[in-house]
């Protein structure tokens, strides 16, 4: 295969990715004829972006239904002064 630039054989990677879930270091790196090392350093970049999941031996698109970032787990709208409070847990102690 032709020797691509970065950002095309990023995008050809998010392809490939697209048309089989799962591949491995290498065998990205035979196809588009470049070391592993350089497609660890794509796979960082695309994980970073939150484009491609790392697993054990290659990697894949990410999960769906992954748990968000705890910032957005947290954030939360307050409540109303009006509104009603809570009632208690069941397993707390009511007299």
């Amino acid at each position: 295969m032709k020797q691509l630039t970065q950002g095309a054989r990023l995008a050809a990677i998010v392809q490939l990715l697209e048309e089989q879930a799962f591949w491995t270091v290498s065998d990205l790196a035979d196809r588009f004829d470049v070391s592993e090392e350089t497609i660890r350093r794509d796979a960082k970049q695309l994980e970073q972006s939150g484009v491609i999941q790392k697993v054990h031996g290659g990697f894949r698109p990410p999960a769906t239904g992954s748990r968000p970032p705890i910032v957005c787990v947290c954030a939360r709208t307050p409540r109303p002064s009006s509104a009603s409070p809570r009632p208690p847990p069941p397993w707390s102690a009511t007299a």
